[in-house]
């Protein structure tokens, strides 16, 4: 499933757009997303820190891949838990 919402803000800099279009063009977007979703189907209910210490990408590029999904692939539901890897209170995500 392609998932191309847009990422950027209509106050973000130009960079911000033209590196969304790349991202969008390469389908390294794309990839990213599958990989996190991936990893949700195999580790539900996990936080993006949880899922990030399973894979190569960086939390905020698992972040941003959880975001571009929510309400289509993935969820955030309003419980807030200890995450495992940054002890903090964080939203827990799940697999639709």
């Amino acid at each position: 499933m392609r998932i191309e919402t847009p990422a950027s803000h209509a106050n973000d800099p130009q960079s911000s757009f033209e590196f969304e279009a790349h991202m969008n063009k390469s389908g390294k977007r794309q990839r990213n997303q599958d990989i996190v979703y991936g990893l949700l189907l195999v580790y539900p209910e996990s936080t993006a820190e949880e899922l990030k210490s399973h894979c190569n990408l960086d939390v905020v590029e698992v972040r941003r891949r959880l975001s571009d999904m929510r309400g289509i692939r993935v969820e955030r539901r309003s419980e807030l838990r200890k995450c495992s890897i940054s002890g903090q209170r964080v939203s827990v995500w799940y697999p639709l």
